[in-house]
């Protein structure tokens, strides 16, 4: 009975920190494009500042994009299948890494705006490299779609048994 309470407190706290995680994503985006706005002059001196900001604005801008859709994705997802809180479907588990490869894709863009780089010529420049490190781990890409069709496929969720040759277990997470 007290670890279901602490999994519960811990839900509960992980809970609050995204929560206030991302408020404060909402603040800084609006102090960022307040600054924009009022401080041009204070930009034009420090244009370094005004790229830097720049990059940070696509990043969080793009986040609090990924994490509203997010929210409404599973909240459909949640009423349409009536699943209860406690047990994360393995769709939900799949919205979640999607979203954070997304996230981890707007960090890179964001990078490379506060370092002065055009990620679209960034991305031009580099499809020859790109294909080869798609050859190379081509394995690794391949893992990473099955996973991700396991997790939207309802065949295995958390908490089934499976039995695979003479090995068998408890699913206990399901990631890329």
């Amino acid at each position: 009975m007290n670890t279901h309470l602490q999994q519960i407190s811990h839900k509960i706290t992980h809970s609050f920190k995204e929560k206030i995680i991302f408020v404060l994503r909402i603040i800084l985006l609006a102090a960022i494009q307040v600054s924009f706005a009022l401080h041009d002059n204070f930009y034009v001196q420090y244009p370094l500042i005004k790229q830097a900001l720049f990059g940070l604005n696509t990043f969080l801008t793009g986040s609090i994009l990924i994490s509203v859709l997010r929210f409404i994705i599973i909240v459909w997802y949640n009423q349409r299948n009536r699943k209860s809180n406690e047990v994360r479907g393995s769709f939900v588990l799949g919205i979640n890494q999607i979203a954070t490869i997304l996230n981890v894709v707007f960090i890179a863009i964001g990078i490379m705006q506060a370092l002065g780089i055009d990620p679209a010529k960034f991305v031009t420049s580099i499809t020859i490299v790109a294909m080869a490190i798609a050859l190379i781990f081509r394995d690794y890409i391949t893992n990473m779609i099955s996973g991700l069709i396991i997790m939207f496929s309802d065949q295995y969720t958390i908490g089934d048994r499976i039995k695979i040759g003479e090995h068998e277990g408890k699913i206990v997470d399901i990631a890329l």
